[in-house]
């Protein structure tokens, strides 16, 4: 992580002007602090989903911040902190928002894992000997994309497992 740059030719393609009537929306996640000792915390999750909230929301043709929402370790609202609760339930409030036309974007920075097949993201409070059960399936995140009206979507995950 910490390697925004390699993201700067996605961005900018993001920052493009929408069509008349589109809007653009954002999910964006970043996670340092794991609750589970068995995970080791991260250095940059937070910093990273910082930094991209701060490009889409403060460049020209930006993403609207009031469209852009952010869940970090140190977010002082508990909805707005990285749980897997937290994180579906603003997935399915935020995407549902968008309309044809418009554009979403989904960040994720944080520790992921594989379990049987299948890949997670780690929230907060996910519990390395389960995954299944803890983590944040990817299949749940592509789902609540493909049931997101918008036309645009993009998803980037930071992560590594």
């Amino acid at each position: 992580m910490g390697r925004l740059p390699g993201h700067a030719l996605l961005v900018l393609m993001l920052l493009a002007p929408a069509g008349c009537s589109a809007e653009k929306w954002a999910v964006i996640v970043g996670v340092n602090d794991y609750v589970d000792e068995g995970i080791k915390d991260l250095r940059y999750g937070v910093q990273d989903a910082m930094l991209v909230c701060e490009t889409l929301t403060r460049s020209p043709n930006g993403f609207p911040s009031q469209n852009v929402v952010l869940m970090t370790d140190a977010e002082p609202d508990p909805l707005r902190r990285p749980t897997r609760n937290s994180i579906i339930g603003m997935l399915s409030t935020w995407l549902s928002l968008a309309e044809d036309g418009d554009t979403v974007l989904v960040y994720f920075a944080g520790h992921g894992a594989e379990s049987d097949g299948n890949s997670y993201l780690l929230p907060s409070d996910a519990q390395l000997s389960n995954p299944p059960l803890t983590g944040l399936p990817l299949s749940l995140v592509k789902d609540r994309l493909r049931q997101c009206k918008a036309r645009k979507k993009v998803l980037i995950i930071d992560s590594c497992h």
